[in-house]
């Protein structure tokens, strides 16, 4: 069986820098390389290049993401697709950050390839449907039981297909946009679809119909999607009490909240929070 062989380039004189010390956990599956790593703040990574696609998922912390002339700041939740070859450079901010970088394998793109996709260009995803499934291929990382591969080379997949979409959207209506936008706004209260619709000026109807068709998801799932994003934020603060935080993202509840975003995020806020906590190397393999 053909061994995959990922590789970095480093560029400058910074090539002795020991990144395993930072690894919590390595595998890999199905020709895809998983590494989730803890950095300590205001760590700098050189400007370097993967010779395999790959991206990476920010879970806490922040950093500021180099590419080309490009500069994202990162916050937890975001998601950045990397193509072969594309030097980078990456600085993480007062907190540090914990991540995962995921380096695919040859054929995986080819497979997004024979459907028409390209993922030539670096993609920067703040929240979202690809965002959700990162996390919950963070998570699925840490499992090792017998169904694991399974599902981890499953949600690659699924992560490799949400890039496909975005990098050729749908055209929409105006509205559409500016319906999201107060939906980013307002998620927190009891927004009502014929309110919105007063608001955007068009039919509830329409409104339902077109946005899902543009979006992908229904303005509830929308909704409960950004609740969940902005808890999932707050839960690397240990200090807040889950209860605060389910009220503050707009659930009715405490235990509405954990049956949420158990179902979003495949364990409950506790779980995800004792994640967050994890200390360096304590899932590392000998």
């Amino acid at each position: 069986m053909a061994v995959t062989v990922y590789r970095t380039t480093i560029y400058g004189n910074a090539a002795s820098i020991d990144f395993s010390k930072y690894h919590l956990l390595e595998r890999e599956v199905a020709g895809c390389n998983l590494r989730a790593t803890l950095h300590p703040p205001r760590f700098a990574i050189p400007r370097h290049a993967h010779h395999c696609p790959s991206f990476f998922f920010l879970v806490q912390g922040g950093v500021t993401e180099q590419i080309g002339v490009a500069h994202w700041e990162c916050r937890p939740l975001s998601f950045v697709f990397t193509p072969p070859g594309m030097p980078h450079a990456d600085r993480f901010h007062d907190r540090g950050g914990r991540c995962l970088l995921v380096q695919l394998g040859p054929g995986w793109l080819q497979r997004l390839a024979v459907c028409g996709a390209k993922l030539d260009e670096p993609v920067h995803a703040q929240s979202g449907p690809i965002s959700r499934l990162a996390a919950n291929l963070y998570s699925e990382a840490f499992r090792c039981d017998a169904t694991s591969t399974l599902a981890i080379e499953g949600l690659v997949l699924e992560i490799l297909a949400e890039l496909g979409r975005q990098t050729a959207p749908p055209s929409s209506p105006r509205w559409v946009t500016q319906a999201q936008e107060l939906l980013h706004g307002r998620f927190s209260e009891a927004l009502t679809l014929d309110e919105l619709a007063r608001q955007l000026e068009v039919h509830p109807v329409h409104l339902a119909t077109t946005f899902k068709r543009c979006v992908g998801q229904t303005v509830g799932q929308y909704v409960r999607r950004l609740r969940i994003e902005f808890a999932a934020r707050k839960l690397g603060d240990a200090e807040i009490p889950l209860s605060e935080i389910a009220l503050t993202a707009g659930f009715c509840d405490q235990s509405h909240f954990s049956r949420t975003f158990k179902q979003h995020m495949r364990m409950t806020p506790l779980q995800y929070r004792q994640y967050l906590a994890l200390p360096l190397n304590q899932y590392n393999r000998p």
